[in-house]
């Protein structure tokens, strides 16, 4: 994944790229994910420097995950020279989030994510748009109503369960 990542960066500068960048940029998310979830000490530090002089570029868009996966990272393990890049990224991720267009699997991960990183100086709560999806009085059928019916059986893998394992305990690890 490292050297898939290495290369795509490597290459988004140049004007006859063909791949698809923002699938690249999801495999990135993934990738801070994963290391952070695993807790891997051997993640690239050549593949944050380069997703950080791509961004101070302009090449990448801010975006909220990023952002908030590197903060974790950054604050793990002490690397002090990518604040900038955590910091803009979830300020303007912030900004950027649309609740209307998030499916419920979208929200429930976003939920979950802020969260976990609830102690967090960086992130401005006042502006955070309020993604809670189920307020006291919301039922079952409002929830359902979320869910794309074409999944059999209804609710699966569009996130009714993930919901439901998010409120019984907030702590439990959300894959």
């Amino acid at each position: 994944m490292e050297l898939f990542l290495t290369i795509q960066f490597h290459d988004f500068a140049d004007i006859r790229y063909v791949n698809d960048k923002s699938a690249v940029l999801n495999i990135y998310e993934s990738y801070l994910k994963l290391i952070d979830y695993s807790g891997y000490i051997y993640f690239s530090n050549a593949l944050l420097a380069d997703y950080s002089d791509l961004y101070r570029k302009g090449r990448v868009a801010s975006s909220l995950i990023v952002g908030l996966y590197l903060n974790r990272l950054v604050k793990k393990y002490k690397i002090k020279k990518y604040k900038d890049i955590v910091e803009d990224n979830i300020r303007n991720g912030i900004k950027n989030i649309y609740t209307d267009a998030l499916s419920l699997k979208e929200r429930i991960d976003l939920i979950k994510l802020i969260y976990d990183n609830e102690k967090s100086e960086i992130i401005d709560y006042e502006h955070v748009p309020d993604l809670e999806i189920t307020k006291k009085e919301a039922t079952m059928q409002n929830l359902l109503k979320l869910i794309d019916k074409n999944f059999s059986p209804i609710g699966y893998e569009a996130g009714l369960g993930r919901l439901l394992l998010f409120h019984a305990n907030k702590h439990t690890e959300i894959l």
